[in-house]
């Protein structure tokens, strides 16, 4: 498990003034949708959608009639599914062991929607000596392609799409117990330029490849409902040229957060009006990059107090720092969250 907030720092100075703002980029442990026990420790992917060869007819059409349709065959987008989501998985480290099962819970002579039960996957699992199973229960997709003729340009636009729809269950198999069914329904999209009706145009995945990058899409983002991820945010903070503020700049660069609030704290107490709520934000991101959440969102509420004090030429201002107040509640939040999902507190 990893537990830093920093990946890098860039700093890009907009002069507004006489006030400069710095960005700050950094990365932000986001909690899983959904809360998995701590005591699953150890999970297994396996299919439970009906075992067949993907095969469709596709219809080609344009804005003003239907063309043709052409056959694509793609190897089994479970498979492409799954395997996407254990690779994801196993990059997160969050679970001790991942495996995908080589069997299916849907045989040969099986059926969509065949339902499974609580010895079946003990059966499949006893021998890996997981805790939970996710299930790759069942799915369906409906891929599109439409070319639009351009006549003033004298070229077509093409349209394809491809939309999927997945079935996930995960069960603990310690309490026997399903914790979550989810139906992900979600389609990309591509754009491309022809001369005419052809197909595959330049650019533009052809639809096997469509289908397949689809599937593994899916799966990857599956892997954000079952464990924390880690996203890329950006902050600012307010800086001057002069006093002690490029001491402080200096600190932050080194990534010594507690001395840049030291620093920005000494000012704040002679500070008046707006630069004293710029230094409360400053303050604020100080705290929340030290992790002290709640600190943070009451230094950003104390600036967004002294901001909508001002001028009305301070209302972008203060409704920006009112963002920023509730990405900190937010932040609260999921950091309770988070200690639930890792079965400890997360700093």
């Amino acid at each position: 498990m990893r537990f830093g907030y920093f990946l890098s720092i860039l700093f890009t100075c907009v002069l507004s003034g006489c006030v400069t703002y710095s960005s700050y980029q950094m990365d932000v442990l986001r909690p899983a949708t959904i809360t998995i026990p701590p005591h699953v420790k150890s999970v297994m992917v396996i299919d439970n959608s009906y075992p067949t060869l993907d095969s469709v007819a596709v219809d080609i059409t344009t804005n003003i009639s239907y063309v043709s349709h052409i056959p694509v065959v793609v190897d089994s987008s479970s498979s492409i599914a799954m395997k996407q989501l254990v690779t994801e998985l196993n990059t997160r480290q969050f679970f001790d062991t991942v495996y995908l099962s080589p069997e299916t819970l849907n045989g040969k002579l099986g059926y969509r929607h065949k339902p499974f039960s609580f010895p079946q996957l003990h059966t499949k699992a006893d021998s890996l000596k997981v805790d939970g199973v996710v299930v790759f229960n069942n799915y369906t997709y409906h891929p599109a392609l439409n070319y639009s003729h351009l006549i003033e340009n004298d070229y077509f636009m093409c349209n394809q799409s491809v939309r999927f729809v997945v079935d996930w269950v995960f069960v603990d198999l310690i309490e026997n117990r399903v914790i979550d069914q989810y139906v992900h329904v979600d389609t990309l999209y591509w754009k491309g330029v022809s001369g005419d009706y052809s197909y595959p145009v330049i650019g533009v995945p052809t639809l096997t490849d469509a289908i397949a990058e689809t599937a593994g899409y899916m799966g990857f983002y599956h892997a954000d409902r079952l464990t924390p991820y880690w996203e890329s945010v950006s902050r600012y903070f307010y800086t001057y040229g002069a006093g002690f503020y490029p001491e402080a700049d200096a600190c932050v660069k080194q990534n010594q957060w507690a001395k840049a609030e030291k620093v920005w704290f000494f000012i704040y107490k002679n500070a008046k009006g707006v630069r004293k709520a710029q230094l409360a934000h400053n303050i604020a991101l100080a705290k929340e990059v030290q992790s002290q959440f709640d600190d943070a969102a009451r230094w950003a509420h104390h600036s967004l107090q002294l901001f909508s004090d001002r001028s009305s030429s301070q209302s972008a201002t203060a409704l920006k720092e009112k963002e920023y107040y509730l990405e900190l509640i937010k932040r609260i939040n999921e950091a309770k969250k988070l200690g639930l999902q890792y079965g400890d507190p997360v700093q």
